[in-house]
């Protein structure tokens, strides 16, 4: 309710427009609008507890797949070798 060169004289406040975009800011918004606000973009929380993420998917279906490969490896050598001794294979 005070003129504004009463209040930038109280508050030491040396620019008209800032008491001006305030006051505005007031009359729209109320006490809540003076309020300061976070900056910028807000935070990414991350995955959430438990959650898989992409690269741990990927590791776990590389894991799978080496065994696999190996799986496959050893069974084509027990092949190979059965067949070299002559057993037949069961």
């Amino acid at each position: 309710g005070l003129p504004r060169r009463e209040v930038m004289a109280r508050y030491g406040i040396t620019s008209a427009s800032c008491v001006g975009a305030w006051s505005k800011l007031y009359r729209e918004g109320g006490a809540e609008a003076l309020r300061p606000r976070q900056r910028g973009r807000p935070r990414d929380p991350g995955p959430a507890p438990g959650a898989r993420t992409r690269e741990r998917e990927l590791e776990e279906q590389n894991r799978r797949l080496r065994a696999e490969v190996a799986y496959l490896k050893k069974l084509h050598a027990l092949m190979a070798g059965r067949r070299a001794t002559g057993r037949s294979p069961r």
